[in-house]
């Protein structure tokens, strides 16, 4: 189960991940993504350090949400990522559409460019 918690930082969305993404998890991300892009969102920050696993036979899921956000320009930042975390991520073929950042402050100022 994940908790996605929505914030935003001028025309950013941040939104907090708390939990593991699992089958269940890895719908509430793709409903919160789309949500954001279905209201005109281009920017986003997954904030991941409350995410404690990634469940790797779920994130495949992730595919067609972060491709018709990346499409029309749009741009997400994975921030706070875990070492296992980002393991599991880097496997995937979308995972060249993200961009990757250590602290909120430096994913604000990649998002800002």
């Amino acid at each position: 189960m994940i908790k996605v918690n929505s914030r935003k930082h001028n025309d950013i969305v941040i939104l907090d991940l708390f939990g593991t993404i699992d089958l269940e998890g890895i719908e509430a991300v793709k409903e919160a993504i789309s949500r954001e892009r279905q209201s005109g969102c281009k920017k986003m920050i997954l904030g991941m350090k409350g995410v404690d696993s990634i469940v790797s036979s779920v994130i495949q899921r992730l595919q067609s949400t972060i491709t018709a956000f990346w499409i029309p320009g749009g741009r997400i930042v994975l921030v706070d990522l875990s070492v296992g975390n980002r393991r599991v991520l880097e496997k995937q073929a979308f995972f060249k559409m993200l961009i990757v950042a250590d602290t909120e402050e430096e994913a604000l100022e990649a998002l800002a460019k």
